[in-house]
């Protein structure tokens, strides 16, 4: 029941184009092998990174398999990070972006986890496991 809970709730989020927060689960073989679409910028680089004006879109989700909260940025277009959502041990937080937009997870002290950006032509679905 509970899964298909969170199957609902990311359809919606997907219908309405809005991020959600769901709550714990594990990652299915074919969400993990979604994972290739997307490439990680080093954290040193992140500085250089900046959202383009895009048209591809595709839902994003991280899930924290950490033992501690996560904070999830956006770069927007001036290369300045926006806080989306904080993400708690054992969540995943789905949101619809585009191929041109990098992502960045830090932890609550700010240091910096991992950053993605996409780099394939055809996405529908990409699963980001922070571990």
């Amino acid at each position: 029941m509970k899964n298909a809970l969170v199957l609902f709730i990311s359809a919606l989020c997907s219908v309405f184009s809005i991020g959600c927060v769901s709550t714990a689960r594990t990652p299915t073989s074919a969400m993990d092998s979604l994972k290739r679409p997307v490439f990680e910028i080093g954290c040193a680089d992140v500085e250089k990174v900046s959202s383009e004006i895009g048209e591809q879109k595709f839902i994003i989700e991280f899930l924290n398999t950490r033992e501690d909260t996560l904070d999830i940025f956006w770069v927007n277009y001036e290369g300045v990070e926006e806080l989306y959502t904080s993400i708690s041990p054992g969540e995943a937080w789905s949101q619809n972006t585009y191929k041109t937009h990098p992502w960045v997870v830090r932890e609550k002290s700010g240091l910096c986890i991992a950053a993605y950006h996409s780099k394939s032509e055809k996405l529908s679905n990409v699963l980001i496991q922070i571990e």
